[in-house]
């Protein structure tokens, strides 16, 4: 019953001017004779909950976080490292608020980009996969080595690369001309 009284009034406050500004005048006069009263309770909101720790969204007490951050060794669930100056942030389901895990910014930053989204993840690392580089990437066993990649496009190691991976370009020695002989 409420929402529908709130959804007329929201109507007419966006349509007729005339409310509008009765509206606003109102909670003016009602915020100005009330704000001491606001004001101490928005401190004592902030001394319990600093901005930044705002764990009771999630439903977590700053007991919770601590537990939570000491079983994963203080570092982010996904990249497995904590980046200095920053803290872990909770990652959380966006339909129904469930808490997974602490995530890094740029983890969760991630996450949010490919929209929670696992089937957007595995194309993401799949693309990776097949375009991984043999020079900055020698680690990871390239898509050519698994019989994939031999498309123009491919990440295949190149013909001048095969057997040792160099770490710089070969420079050509030029041969040494007597003095004062000139090129």
């Amino acid at each position: 019953m409420s929402s529908k009284i709130n959804e007329r009034r929201r109507k007419r406050y966006a349509e007729d001017p005339e409310y509008k500004a009765r509206t606003r005048a109102y909670n003016k006069a009602w915020y100005q004779a009330n704000k001491d009263e606001i004001c101490a309770d928005r401190r004592r909101e902030y001394a319990e909950n600093p901005p930044g720790r705002q764990l009771r969204r999630y439903g977590m007490s700053d007991a919770d976080f601590e537990a939570m951050l000491a079983r994963q060794n203080g570092t982010c669930a996904i990249c497995k490292t904590k980046p200095p100056g920053q803290t872990l942030g909770v990652d959380h389901c966006h339909i129904c608020n469930k808490v997974r895990r602490l995530l890094c910014p740029c983890c969760n930053f991630g996450l949010g980009h490919y929209k929670d989204d696992p089937r957007l993840t595995r194309a993401a690392t799949a693309y990776l996969d097949e375009f991984r580089c043999s020079r900055c990437c020698p680690s990871v066993p390239l898509p050519s080595a698994r019989g994939r990649g031999t498309g123009r496009n491919s990440a295949r190691v190149p013909a001048s690369l095969s057997g040792a991976q160099r770490s710089a370009p070969r420079i050509r020695r030029q041969k040494a001309l007597p003095p004062g002989a000139r090129r």
